[in-house]
């Protein structure tokens, strides 16, 4: 792409004279010139650039631009006026607008030694920001390596801390679950078709937070107890069994037998000032 305007009578935007391309589109452009905002951009990607050059070549006649052109051009890329005079004088010495930053350029990546997390109690690595703190750096440097893949994210349950009479508990409740006749060729478990799990589950009555569908116009609800640290709970009795199949693989049975509130009927406890009914 090659661009003929007349430069000559155009000062550099670094020089004294300021940017002006000719009298003409100096007077054009103080209708626009504003003071720089702090948001503006210093950098024009190729096909930026290469657009930014067409519309100068179009704006041109006799090597000269049309009033308000750069101005016009800047405030459409959000770029300062310096921008667009380093692109057309670019196009001019060498005719080509794009840009040379096409290889190895800007800040080189700070490069961390990841290795130093060994190093650091778990209770230091709950957070990004105090991960960061105990290794010395920024935060945003662990969010990147964490999807790159050098750094995972777990979730590390509480188990019961169990002693060796526990372990030998257990192993024996194990095997003896193993079908006497397959011991000890091919041990297998018993079907447990005859067993029947009871267990003891404890439901609250509400939730500290709860989330509803409302109508537009309907007021919130509003939620009340005395102590929402000490909500109300019931125990139930849960009975569970193997689910049954039949030959075809349909369910026949689905080994839930029921839930059952240990809890007494008795009339409700009339409104108090303490809680509402």
């Amino acid at each position: 792409m090659s661009l003929d305007i007349d430069l000559e009578a155009q000062p550099d935007p670094n020089d004294e004279g300021g940017a002006a391309i000719s009298e003409d589109e100096h007077d054009g452009d103080d209708e626009f010139d504003e003071e720089p905002s702090k948001g503006k951009r210093s950098f024009l990607s190729n096909t930026e650039r290469e657009a930014v050059a067409q519309i100068l070549l179009s704006e041109s006649h006799n090597g000269k631009l049309k009033r308000g052109t750069v101005v016009r051009l800047a405030s459409t890329y959000s770029v300062s006026k310096d921008v667009i005079y380093r692109v057309l004088k670019q196009i001019r010495q060498s005719g080509d607008a794009r840009h040379k930053k096409t290889k190895n350029c800007g800040r080189k990546r700070i490069e961390v030694d990841m290795e130093k997390m060994c190093d650091v109690p778990l209770d230091k690595r709950s957070t990004y920001r105090a991960l960061g703190h105990a290794i010395g750096v920024n935060k945003n440097i662990l969010l990147r390596n964490k999807k790159e893949g050098i750094l995972r994210r777990i979730s590390s349950p509480l188990k019961p801390h169990l002693n060796e009479n526990n372990m030998k508990s257990c192993l024996r409740f194990c095997l003896s679950n193993l079908e006497d006749s397959s011991i000890p060729q091919e041990p297998k478990f018993k079907s447990m078709y005859n067993v029947v799990h009871i267990d003891e589950k404890w439901f609250e009555m509400t939730k500290k937070n709860k989330k509803y569908y409302l109508l537009s116009d309907e007021a919130d609800p509003h939620r009340t107890c005395k102590n929402k640290n000490y909500i109300t709970k019931v125990m139930v009795l849960a009975a569970v069994a193997r689910p049954r199949f039949d030959s075809d693989g349909n369910e026949t049975f689905s080994g839930k037998i029921g839930m059952f509130p240990l809890v007494h009927e008795v009339p409700a406890i009339r409104s108090s000032v303490n809680r509402a009914a």
